[in-house]
């Protein structure tokens, strides 16, 4: 009885340990629509570059913003479906008070493109950002 017990116990552990650990993965892996968004990516008309490391799959993104130094990401996050997935990028720094990206991204030409709103300016300008094969400004390469 009391083997039956424990055998019951650790099948229920083993279930439970199976369960966490799926859901646990499926909380920090990108969803596959958004997997294209990963990588380093340079302003065309500028030299700005937006690293994006990683995605979860809430949709928040871990981002780096480049011009040319560091410059304060305060939220980022990727939403919409395959066909119609952005990434939106809040700036908070000296000179960038709420400016923000909105860019999709286009596979055809594996670009990003959106928009810029400058919030000093009140402004909205087209931009579009090309991948890069470098890695981020200022890491080390396989870092």
């Amino acid at each position: 009885m009391v083997r039956e017990w424990k055998m019951m116990f650790l099948k229920k552990i083993c279930l439970i340990f199976i369960l966490v650990m799926a859901f646990s993965s499926s909380l920090h892996a990108a969803p596959e629509a958004y997997r294209d968004f990963i990588g380093t990516w340079r302003r065309m008309d500028a030299d700005y570059v937006i690293c994006i490391r990683d995605i979860a799959a809430t949709g928040k993104a871990s981002v780096s913003y480049y011009n040319p130094g560091n410059i304060n990401v305060s939220e980022a996050r990727v939403s919409g479906e395959k066909e119609g997935a952005k990434v939106f990028i809040k700036l908070q720094d000296e000179g960038y008070p709420g400016s923000h990206y909105t860019l999709y991204y286009y596979p055809d030409n594996d670009l990003l493109g959106g928009y810029y709103y400058h919030a000093t300016l009140k402004q909205k300008f087209k931009v579009i950002f090309q991948r890069m094969k470098a890695g981020c400004p200022g890491e080390a390469a396989g870092t």
